[in-house]
């Protein structure tokens, strides 16, 4: 361990207070390459509001056609336009003619209280029938959910009461509009669940982006107890629960079935997506026969006003009258994202938008720094890179049948940026292919270029990260020959060390894991299967080893970590070896989305508008499959980190919007 002494220079690393990125100058004996940089990291403003609309009593009053409660000033009804001034003349002539209208009646047919009447019944189905009506009946209205129990979730005042608002005052349609990383889909369960346990929703569609069915799926059935179909076969679209993405169900055959249906409820996720009203999507949605409608966005409004008319109208068409009348009651000329009447948009706003913000909720998260220690490989590990690279893109441009070789090719790219050891299990399985003797001599010189690698730079590194900063720390990486190698190089170190990944034999085994590390241990390495679905507040240092190719698994990552419930700073390490793969994408999460100053939720938004035809991890292998050299490979990575950084400004403009319609709302 003398040689690792010797690269580490965090003696005089100092933790920035003021997030702004810094780069710890490196000692002499150190590789020039080699640097730890800080990034920065703003910390959420305060929110003001651009509007001073003063305070004033107004008066008002209600509509006697549809209820609708207005400003006394108004002369006609906004919503069914009755005449405040005519229609009270004609119900003044009415009387003064003697002319009586006939009541309005209501028939019910009562034969149900003959079973409610009954005193004894002659199956124990019939009796549980009966109790369950009796407790029902004792719930006056939505005065309060009683889906809660029922639910597998750790929920938050403010998403109790959102469900409660939308069901008692919107009556069940309602545009969920929280900020990124309040829990709107909780929020959408809980209200599924209470109309489904008071049997007011039976069939119901759930549509979302494509990259998000598997995870609505997840979510109803673990947290909410209801089992959703994701539609493979034609007569999965009549099913009574359906969860599909908005693109499968627009095609034709699809939405033919779809659209002959009634359903009791829709959800759609990520509808800002509808904003365009000549949209097949936004046409296909419209026309579906729904009674509850929610609507989930956390940015309703991209670029006008004119968005937020189009997510009404789904809602309840005709609230906002016409178009033309919407912008030239309520846009403002020299500003699209301005409003006028903000008053009146606000009183009209609040009969169909919830949007729940972390200043008013009172949820905030502590600070988060993250870092990315830069680091050179030495010089045997430099030429099995360079090597094995330059095998990878001759097989992809040999004239042979590529598409089932591409998986192998791609995981051994990866692996070469991981562990000497990974790499070696993937070569020793192409030597077992039946590859020309020439082919095996060079992959059996790869393999004793691992095996003269006995420590490798990420590894050493690592040690240095953990000895600098002792505290409870998870360590990612991506395959599992890396953790076994890794752990026993820290525990050479006396660190005592707990591993989590996919293979651990049931659920009782992840959770002894977890527990293990949560009370014994002062490291847990882990696979990408403890980037989800876990909670690890107890653990406030995240190390990314190994950086996987889809962005959203890094999130998912550091979510596990910074969430509800943490108290400390957070720390994200990124290990970055100069001039890999791996580097270059660092390069465009870190410097070009600038991803680690986001909210956990925020990149998927940013994402949505480069993944158009392909994701972020297609594109990926794309550019590096079909690059020439490191030339071509810096030129296509640099024409894509553009790409990137134009999404990141336009969700930028997107956040300000935001600001906008948050002052509109905020009562």
């Amino acid at each position: 361990m003398s040689d690792l002494k010797e690269k580490s220079f965090f003696e005089n690393i100092e933790i920035p207070s003021n997030a702004a990125a810094t780069e710890t100058p490196v000692a002499p004996d150190v590789k020039k390459h080699e640097r730890f940089e800080w990034l920065e990291i703003p910390q959420p403003k305060s929110f003001t509001k651009r509007f001073k609309t003063a305070a004033k009593a107004i008066s008002s009053k209600r509509c006697p056609r549809c209820g609708w409660l207005d400003q006394m000033s108004v002369s006609e009804c906004f919503r069914c336009g009755y005449d405040f001034e005519t229609n009270s003349m004609h119900m003044d002539f009415f009387k003064q003619e003697g002319i009586e209208l006939p009541p309005i009646e209501i028939k019910v047919d009562m034969s149900f209280q003959k079973v409610l009447n009954q005193k004894q019944y002659d199956t124990l189905e019939e009796y549980q029938l009966r109790l369950e009506a009796e407790k029902l009946n004792l719930i006056s209205g939505f005065d309060r959910l009683i889906s809660v129990a029922d639910a597998n979730i750790a929920h938050y005042d403010y998403q109790i009461n959102t469900a409660l608002e939308a069901l008692r005052r919107m009556r069940g349609q309602v545009l969920l509009a929280d900020e990124v990383g309040l829990g709107k889909t909780i929020e959408a369960g809980l209200i599924t669940k209470e109309l489904i346990e008071r049997n007011l929703a039976k069939n119901i569609l759930i549509l979302t982006p494509a990259s998000l069915v598997g995870q609505w799926q997840d979510e109803m059935l673990v947290k909410f107890g209801e089992h959703f179909i994701a539609p493979e076969k034609e007569e999965d679209w009549r099913a009574s629960k359906i969860i599909a993405s908005i693109d499968l169900a627009k095609r034709k055959e699809a939405a033919n079935i779809l659209l002959s249906r009634e359903f009791d409820l829709l959800i759609v996720d990520e509808a800002h997506r509808l904003k365009h009203r000549g949209t097949i999507g936004f046409k296909f949605v419209n026309q579906i026969k729904k009674k509850y409608v929610l609507l989930l966005t956390a940015t309703p409004v991209h670029n006008d006003l004119t968005e937020l008319y189009s997510l009404i109208t789904i809602l309840k068409p005709g609230l906002f009258g016409t178009i033309r009348s919407f912008k030239r009651k309520f846009m403002a000329k020299e500003d699209p994202r301005l409003p006028n009447n903000e008053d009146q948009l606000k009183h009209l706003l609040q009969e169909v938008m919830i949007r729940n913000r972390r200043d008013k909720v009172g949820i905030n998260l502590p600070p988060r720094k993250a870092a990315i220690y830069h680091l050179d490989l030495s010089e045997t590990e430099r030429e099995l890179y360079r090597e094995v690279t330059n095998y990878v893109r001759e097989e992809f441009r040999r004239d042979t049948d590529f598409e089932t070789h591409i998986l192998s090719l791609i995981t051994l790219q990866r692996e070469l940026c991981s562990s000497p050891q990974s790499t070696r299990h993937t070569l020793q399985n192409f030597l077992k292919r039946n590859y020309p003797q020439k082919t095996k001599d060079k992959l059996e010189y790869f393999v004793r270029l691992c095996d003269a690698i006995p420590l490798s730079r990420k590894s050493a590194a690592t040690i240095e990260l953990l000895k600098k900063f002792p505290s409870k720390t998870i360590i990612f990486v991506e395959f599992i020959d890396t953790m076994r190698q890794l752990k026993m190089e820290l525990e050479r170190e006396g660190l005592s060390v707990e591993l989590f990944y996919g293979g651990l034999s049931g659920t009782q085994a992840r959770k002894e894991a977890i527990e293990k590390f949560r009370h014994s241990k002062d490291v847990l390495i882990s696979t990408q299967a403890g980037g989800e679905g876990l909670n690890l507040q107890f653990c406030n240092q995240v190390i990314n080893y190994d950086l996987p190719w889809n962005p959203m698994r890094v999130e998912q990552r550091i979510g596990r970590v910074h969430r509800l419930g943490q108290e400390k700073e957070v720390f994200v390490f990124n290990l970055s070896v100069t001039d890999t793969i791996e580097a270059r994408i660092l390069e465009l999460l870190s410097n070009k989305i600038r991803m680690f100053e986001l909210v956990i939720g925020e990149l998927d938004i940013i994402l949505g508008d480069v993944e158009t035809d392909r994701t972020f991890e297609q594109k990926l292998i794309d550019i590096f499959l079909r690059s020439r050299d490191d030339d071509d490979l810096n030129r296509k990575f640099e024409h894509f980190g553009s790409e990137l950084q134009h999404a990141r400004k336009h969700y930028d403009k997107i956040k300000e919007n935001q600001e906008i319609l948050s002052d509109i709302v905020d009562v």
